[in-house]
C-alpha cells in the first residue's frame, strides 16, 4: 500500500515537473490587449488567448485581433475554434440591432438571432468553412459598440463542433461582454 502511494506521488511529481516548462509559454500568450489606439480593450474568455502574431492596432482607424484556444497557441491538441475581432473607426451609433447587423452583412440566412444587452448575435447558416478550412458551414457573429467604435466578432469552428452550435453563442457572448474601454493611462 505504501509503495503504491509513493509511486503515485512520484508520478504526480513527474507530471507537475514536466508541465512547468509550459508555464512561461502560457504567460507569453496574453489574455488581454488594448487596440484602436487604446480605445478598446479585449479580454479573452476562459481558455482563450490573444494570438499576438495575428493582431494589429491601426490606431484611430481601429484594429484586428485573432483569439484562439490558449492550448492551441502552445501547439497542444485543442479545439481549433477561432475568433476574429475587427474594430472600426468611431461611429455615432450606441447599439446595433440584430436586424441591422444582418442587413450590414448582406442579409445572410440567419439560424438564430439574439440581443443580449449591448450585444447583438447572429448564428449564420453558411460561409464558416470559407474562413476555416474543414470548418462547419455555420458560424457565429456578434457586434457591440465600445468607446464609440463598432466591434465586430466572428467565431468559426470545426465541422460538427459544439462551438458551431450553442457553445459558440456562449463563448462569443462572453467575449463581447468582456470588451471594455481601457480609459486613459495614468
Amino acid at each position: 500500500m505504501r509503495r503504491t502511494f509513493r509511486a503515485l506521488l512520484i508520478l504526480v511529481g513527474v507530471i507537475v515537473a514536466a508541465s512547468c516548462d509550459r508555464l512561461p509559454l502560457l504567460e507569453a500568450s496574453p489574455r488581454t490587449v488594448a487596440l484602436a489606439g487604446g480605445d478598446v480593450g479585449i479580454a479573452a474568455p476562459a481558455g482563450y488567448c490573444i494570438d499576438t502574431g495575428n493582431t494589429s492596432d491601426f490606431g484611430a482607424k481601429g484594429g484586428f485581433a485573432l483569439v484562439s484556444s490558449c492550448r492551441s497557441l502552445l501547439g497542444v491538441a485543442a479545439s481549433p475554434a477561432i475568433i476574429t475581432i475587427s474594430i472600426g473607426p468611431k461611429v455615432g451609433a450606441s447599439q446595433v440591432s440584430p436586424a441591422a447587423f444582418a442587413d450590414a452583412l448582406g442579409n445572410p440566412v440567419v439560424l438564430a438571432s439574439e440581443e443580449a444587452g449591448a450585444v447583438s448575435l447572429l448564428h449564420i447558416a453558411s460561409g464558416g468553412q470559407d474562413t476555416l478550412p474543414g470548418g462547419d458551414d455555420r458560424y457565429w457573429r456578434a457586434i457591440r459598440v465600445v468607446s464609440g467604435r463598432l466591434v465586430s466578432m466572428a467565431l468559426y469552428a470545426p465541422a460538427g463542433a459544439d462551438e458551431a452550435q450553442a457553445r459558440g453563442n456562449a463563448i462569443l457572448k462572453s467575449l463581447a461582454n468582456r470588451l471594455y474601454d481601457p480609459g486613459p493611462t495614468v
